[in-house]
């Protein structure tokens, strides 16, 4: 599966566990892959949020408010949750439809539109993001495909 990741939405799954492990949590969430992706000012999903005039650091401030702080200590291997499983298979189905050669952030962002009921897609929302915003900010960015030879 991650094979068909580009080199940034692989680095976005990295940070995203990081994200977990200083959450001291055993499991990545969709939370996390948001943390993740806005780690990385250059991928596509930040541009696209920028193009749409969603503030990066608006986010990040909601997001770290909604997750819960794990008790871990030393953590055992990272695992999806449901809901994390389900971004990503969003994603997949997603980069299939747009027929492109690989998974990048831009499809990790619409998976997380794409998944009902977890807070991603709610606070994304409610800052006025919109799938029909996201595939206008596809349509108008002439370089996102950068990220595919990244």
């Amino acid at each position: 599966m991650w094979a068909s990741f580009s080199v940034k939405a692989r680095q976005v799954i990295f940070y995203a566990q990081q994200e977990a492990t200083q959450q001291k949590v055993a499991y990545l969430d969709p939370l996390h892959i948001l943390l993740g992706i806005l780690r990385d000012e250059a991928c596509n999903g930040v541009k696209i949020l920028s193009h749409c005039r969603i503030s990066p650091a608006e986010i990040i401030l909601v997001a770290r408010k909604e997750m819960p702080l794990g008790k871990q200590e030393h953590l055992a291997e990272m695992t999806l949750t449901v809901t994390a499983k389900m971004v990503i298979d969003h994603a997949i189905k997603t980069r299939r439809e747009l027929r492109s050669s690989q998974l990048c952030t831009e499809h990790l962002l619409i998976g997380l539109m794409l998944t009902g009921g977890c807070p991603p897609k709610r606070i994304l929302s409610e800052l006025g993001l919109t799938l029909t915003a996201i595939d206008l900010a596809i349509k108008e960015l002439p370089d996102l495909d950068k990220e595919l030879r990244e």
